[in-house]
């Protein structure tokens, strides 16, 4: 289930980075509204969503670098069968 959490507490020097490389917020925890991917437990910022890509409360959430890994691994395994195929036929 997708979490979205107010942060309490501004980010500390322990170096994490958080959201995605073009952050907007330099990639800390500034203490604004942030959601949790359910794939990969990164937390990004809603503020540096695109509106499209914005969860809604009673879904699950998926960031966008975890949505085109998967795309990514969905197409190697369509070649492969395509391959496949191909020595089979």
């Amino acid at each position: 289930m997708m979490i979205v959490h107010e942060m309490l507490h501004p980010s500390s020097s322990s170096g994490t980075h958080y959201c995605l490389p073009g952050c907007k917020r330099g990639r800390v925890d500034d203490g604004s509204l942030m959601v949790a991917c359910d794939v990969c437990d990164n937390w990004l910022h809603l503020g540096c969503l695109p509106p499209a890509q914005q969860p809604s409360t009673d879904d699950s959430f998926v960031c966008p670098l975890c949505v085109e890994a998967k795309a990514d691994v969905y197409l190697q395994s369509e070649d492969m069968a395509m391959l496949s195929d191909a020595l089979a036929g």
